[in-house]
């Protein structure tokens, strides 16, 4: 397909899923001298969503933008996003919603929004593509595209059935290139092979590539003297825009000195040398150490929560103790403002000692991960770990020879002598729920994460070093006194 994007300019792009006052009218003074700042600079590509603010991003960009600028100066796009429609006829009218929001008659691009596997067939129901398709030849779209989050043979699906399909914007930074669950790099390749231009969003990770712990800070800090030192930021956005075929890279702005870093990095634009790109790899080996959430802060979670719980801020908190300190993640949880539904951090802990009073189970059970040498498949298994809730520690060979219940933190138990190691990869899976055991070995099943050996513990077996849980799935007590130790275990 031979696609061309004349109008747009240059391959930076404005995000507006982030804005100053969050959309707010009280915030357009900022927000009219960031456009006209960005468009001075040679760029004219914007990118919205219905659901982006509350709705307040779209408003803002008539206020802002549209009603402004003549429209030959910019190029906007917009996407159908699923929950605002419900069968094909809801598509149009929906659509020419968006368009009043905007203050335009037509979108340079319409995307349709967070396609994965369950939205590509609800789309499909819906006719969805083959309005858009419609639209195009009427005149009020100029290209059809995709945003995508799902796995990459999701997306070689979906270009495979409709290659009319004229762009794909996908998840893309260093953090999420070889991301077992992101998977960036093996979307990005099924792009390639389609041969469709990408749009790159999050190329600084919801903002997580810009204050970096020590240790991953220390890495880039290697490679300038403090007075010339690029931002971090720049760094994310130069290595995202600095693969081929990237048409488009976005960054939510959401202040003007976010806009005039980006604008420094963007305009006079560099790929990263192998000096940096080694250093990259530092700062990732140091994230990856550190157990976090990979969140985005997108908020699409919160749009569908019933009880409407701050989830990305509550996730925050956590990334924030885990990568800098516990006083850090304390403070930032006590700024987490309680909405409809949720519980502030005094009612929450006020909730928990209910729940003990009242015996309520509140573990979720402890993995312990042995031997897992290959960064990809332990990265996988830890981010199912998170997302179920289960807490989860490396066990390095010198602690093999401690009882598990000092692996497990539990009082009453000390460590012991060195024992000998073994080589066998293993999960000791302990206290888990049988329905939380269940949902675990599922979602390591579709993560495609597989582990030779899987040792389900009890609390008697807590004495006992790590050696006899390899050869046995499930350790009751302690061995048989007429053998001493553990029949080895078959292997799943």
């Amino acid at each position: 397909m031979d696609i061309s994007f004349d109008k747009v300019r240059g391959h930076f792009g404005f995000g507006c899923m982030r804005l100053p006052g969050g959309g707010a009218e009280s915030a357009d003074a900022e927000f009219c001298a960031m456009i006209d700042a960005f468009l001075d600079a040679g760029f004219n590509y914007f990118d919205t969503a219905h659901g982006y603010l509350d709705g307040n991003s779209e408003k803002a960009l008539k206020r802002c933008l549209t009603s402004r600028y003549p429209r030959e100066r910019y190029s906007l796009t917009d996407k159908l996003t699923t929950g605002y429609f419900h069968c094909e006829a809801d598509i149009r009218p929906f659509f020419e919603s968006q368009l009043e929001a905007c203050g335009v008659s037509y979108f340079d691009f319409y995307l349709m929004h967070a396609q994965s596997a369950a939205r590509f067939e609800e789309f499909k129901r819906c006719r969805a593509y083959e309005t858009a398709f419609a639209l195009k030849e009427e005149g009020k779209i100029r290209h059809v595209g995709i945003s995508f989050h799902d796995r990459p043979e999701v997306l070689d699906q979906i270009l495979t059935e409709y290659p009319q399909i004229e762009v794909v914007q996908i998840q893309f930074n260093y953090m999420d290139y070889e991301d077992p669950v992101v998977l960036s790099r093996r979307v990005y390749e099924v792009c390639r092979k389609h041969g469709k231009p990408v749009i790159v969003m999050e190329p600084v990770k919801g903002g997580r590539l810009v204050e970096l712990p020590k240790d991953a800070q220390a890495a880039l800090d290697t490679l300038q003297p403090e007075g010339a030192r690029p931002s971090n930021a720049s760094y994310a956005l130069r290595f995202a825009a600095g693969f081929e075929g990237m048409f488009m890279v976005l960054s939510g702005m959401g202040s003007t000195a976010m806009m005039e870093d980006n604008l420094r990095t963007m305009t006079d634009f560099q790929p990263l040398s192998a000096r940096e790109l080694e250093a990259i790899e530092g700062v990732r080996r140091a994230f990856y150490g550190k157990n976090l959430i990979p969140c985005t802060a997108c908020r699409y979670c919160t749009a569908g929560c019933p009880m409407q719980i701050p989830i990305p801020d509550l996730f925050a908190c956590f990334n924030s103790k885990q990568a800098f300190d516990g006083r850090r993640g304390r403070l930032q949880l006590h700024r987490v403002r309680p909405v409809r539904g949720h519980l502030s951090p005094a009612s929450a802990g006020a909730q928990t000692a209910e729940n003990r009073r009242g015996g309520i189970r509140m573990s979720r059970g402890t993995v312990l991960l042995y031997n897992l040498r290959e960064t990809e498949k332990r990265m996988g298994i830890k981010l199912c770990l998170f997302r179920l809730g289960i807490s989860c520690r490396d066990v390095p060979p010198e602690d093999f020879g401690h009882p598990l219940g000092y692996l497990l933190e539990q009082p009453g138990f000390v460590p012991a002598a060195a024992e000998e190691s073994f080589d066998d990869e293993m999960m000791v899976l302990y206290d888990l729920p049988s329905a939380l055991f269940s949902s675990l070995l599922d979602a390591l099943r579709a993560a495609r994460v597989p582990v030779a050996l899987k040792a389900v513990g009890a609390r008697p077996g807590c004495r006992w070093p790590s050696r006899p849980w390899s050869r046995s799935t499930t350790l009751p007590g302690p061995p048989p006194a007429s053998t001493g130790s553990w029949p080895r275990s078959t292997r799943p």
